[in-house]
């Protein structure tokens, strides 16, 4: 009798001991949605982290900005007002441009471009985004990031303006930057933008391969930035154009690789012809206005 009341109780014990390991594994061990959870908040932390040691920077040159394969080097084509920069590299190549009466003096900077890097005068940088030229009311400020408050209808900035032009058929409209990239039959190519939200932009840019042009050269220059015009402008705009450069009409900016003729409009902001000589003796012609 002993003996039996003896296994029973050993027994009843057995699995109290046992049921308790049970429960109290259970307890501690973490559930896969757990576990997960804190994955998922340790990689945006390590994310956040990354972003705050990357430096960006926003571009607040009202035309845009041409970035380069090199610094000083041939141009490939402009970042919009705004656009938002990753610099990966710090050249330590100084460099300076006349930008209206100031001398800005500047570094280059190699910047994030897809998969690419591509470089970009620092001068025209800021750490945020610029506000553009514009009335404020009593009541409300119109921020260039809110597209539900811009000035110019989005809608209205495609590229049908180019369909109606036999010599540009062969484009690449980039929607999110309102440009387009035109090869030529020559070989050159023509990079034009036409948009913006509070700040409105329509400029032709003609970079030439390998020119024998120089700064000087003002009626080949003109000869071209009037083809431009005649292009892609109204027949209003074109005639101020013509009319301006015939008489002369206009005010010379001149650094070393630069040369801008500033016209007075006054229904545009600014209009302006600039050319640029690279190292790679290309020129680049760029003609456009904005609207405030």
């Amino acid at each position: 009798m002993k003996k039996s009341l003896h296994l029973i109780l050993s027994f009843i014990l057995i699995n109290v001991f046992s049921c308790k390991e049970v429960t109290s594994s259970k307890e501690f061990e973490p559930s896969k949605k757990q576990n997960t959870t804190y994955k998922d908040s340790i990689s945006k932390q390590k994310k956040l982290a990354q972003e705050k040691d990357n430096e960006y920077y926003y571009v607040n040159a009202k035309s845009g900005l041409n970035y380069r394969e090199s610094p000083k080097g041939k141009i490939i084509s402009k970042f919009n007002l705004n656009t938002k920069l990753l610099v990966i590299e710090k050249t330590k190549i100084l460099d300076q441009v006349k930008d209206g009466e100031k001398t800005l003096k500047g570094e280059w900077y190699g910047v994030e471009k897809g998969k690419d890097t591509v470089y970009v005068f620092n001068a025209f940088l800021s750490d945020q985004k610029s506000l553009s030229e514009q009335k404020i009311n009593d009541t409300s400020v119109w921020l260039a990031d809110q597209e539900d408050d811009c000035v110019f209808d989005f809608n209205t900035q495609t590229d049908d303006f180019l369909k109606e032009i036999p010599e540009f058929s062969n484009y690449v409209w980039d929607n999110k930057q309102k440009k387009a990239t035109i090869k030529l039959d020559d070989g050159n190519t023509l990079i034009v933008t036409r948009g913006g939200c509070n700040h409105f932009s329509f400029y032709g840019n003609l970079l030439l391969e390998k020119s024998e042009l120089n700064l000087n050269d003002e009626s080949k220059i003109f000869k071209k930035a009037l083809w431009i015009a005649e292009k892609l402008f109204n027949k209003s705009d074109l005639n101020f154009i013509n009319e301006s450069l015939n008489k002369r009409n206009f005010e010379i900016e001149q650094s070393e690789n630069q040369k801008k003729y500033i016209f007075q409009i006054d229904r545009y902001c600014d209009m302006t012809i600039v050319v640029e000589k690279t190292n790679n003796n290309q020129i680049s012609i760029e003609i456009g206005y904005d609207v405030c």
